[in-house]
């Protein structure tokens, strides 16, 4: 594991139930087998997610209060007895404790503002105070897996380019603005976009380093007991990509 790995958690998700995929049946349902038993269960990535979400792996649902579905799948087996985290309640949970704790460098001393602040057509994830500046934050889920790279999007996402665009405006006009990729993968060696998934998200994350937004990623994972642990606070973007731009 990386150098950057804590070997203290940084939460637990308390309540997971190992169930078998066996497949999804729309964006944000899939179905497990739970108990000799078929269970549908909510997925929040609406990502394609076919490299994790494979029939007949281990996944960790929990359940949940409300609505048709009883159950939300958090975690996917991965490598060894380490588990992916394709949900984005969760990486959005891990992101803020992290905030919260300091352990982001380069938003060290920042402090939470407001969730889902609304900038233009868009809204963001997070409005942090950063010393005597405002900083934006938007995160992306990046759980495909590319050789030893975590990477994102696995299909085209208007949204996410509609977001990257923002971003560059906004740092245009002088605005502090951060896109952060969270690489809920165990064992990843660095981030970068991929090309095939979305060629518009591809050229837009080149045009916003340029720009000076930051581009930054960094990577967690989860264990059977549901233990996430942080294993790079700044994942480095992979040099193959940067020595492209």
């Amino acid at each position: 594991m990386s150098s950057s790995s804590s070997s203290s958690p940084i939460l637990r998700i308390e309540g997971l139930i190992k169930a078998r995929f066996k497949r999804r049946l729309n964006r944000f349902v899939g179905l497990v087998e739970l108990n000799d038993r078929e269970e549908e269960v909510h997925i929040t990535n609406t990502g394609r997610l076919h490299d994790i979400l494979v029939p007949g792996r281990e996944v960790l649902i929990k359940g949940i209060d409300g609505g048709r579905l009883r159950y939300r799948l958090i975690a996917a087996k991965d490598v060894e007895s380490l588990y992916s985290i394709p949900d984005v309640r969760t990486q959005s949970m891990v992101f803020e404790r992290l905030l919260e704790r300091d352990r982001i460098p380069y938003l060290a001393g920042c402090s939470l503002v407001s969730r889902n602040p609304r900038i233009g057509d868009s809204m963001l994830d997070y409005l942090l105070r950063c010393g005597d500046r405002d900083v934006l934050i938007e995160t992306k889920s990046a759980v495909l897996r590319v050789d030893d790279a975590a990477s994102y999007p696995d299909c085209p996402t208007t949204r996410g380019q509609r977001h990257v665009r923002e971003l560059i405006r906004l740092v245009s006009r002088g605005e502090a603005a951060y896109i952060i990729f969270i690489s809920a993968l165990p064992r990843v060696r660095c981030f970068k976009p991929y090309r095939a998934g979305d060629p518009e998200i591809y050229r837009l994350l080149g045009k916003a380093l340029r720009a000076g937004v930051g581009v930054k990623a960094l990577s967690i994972y989860m264990d059977s007991q549901g233990y996430v642990y942080l294993e790079n606070p700044d994942l480095p973007l992979c040099r193959e990509w940067v020595e492209e731009l």
